[in-house]
């Protein structure tokens, strides 16, 4: 069974890979969230990615982070470079995997929250329309 933070993950990873989803309502809300949390307006987009499986796999090397998010592993590099430059993440010293820092927990949790509202009231808009067209059917 998916854990909850499994189910919004999958969420976020739909949005990434959907140009609409992503340019519309995605960017802006981690944009908006770099009010926040100092850095989630400057870092790449995809970069919040290991963000979102660590939140929900916990510690993880690159190899489990690559893996799960088909991240180059160049690309990872730059972008666990970046996280960490703004504190988000660090390397555990005595198991050498990455892991959320607690600036980085409170970033994610609030990723979470606005993901889910936001996809919640784009649906709803989408259902009004549908409605709406539903309603007018029998005009054929």
């Amino acid at each position: 069974m998916f854990t909850l933070k499994s189910k919004i993950s999958a969420v976020i990873f739909s949005a990434l890979n959907n140009p609409i989803d992503r340019q519309k309502w995605l960017g802006p809300e981690i944009s908006e969230l770099g009010l926040k949390h100092d850095g989630l307006d400057d870092i790449d987009l995809e970069a919040i990615m290991p963000l979102v499986i660590l939140y929900t796999d916990g510690p993880s090397s690159e190899d489990e982070i690559s893996k799960h998010t088909e991240i180059d592993m160049d690309m990872l590099v730059d972008f666990l470079e970046s996280l960490k430059e703004y504190n988000l993440i660090d390397e555990c010293s005595s198991t050498g995997k990455y892991q959320l820092t607690s600036k980085g927990s409170q970033a994610c949790k609030d990723i979470f929250n606005n993901v889910v509202e936001r996809k919640r009231h784009e649906l709803k808009s989408d259902l009004e329309h549908i409605d709406r067209v539903y309603g007018q059917l029998d005009k054929l």
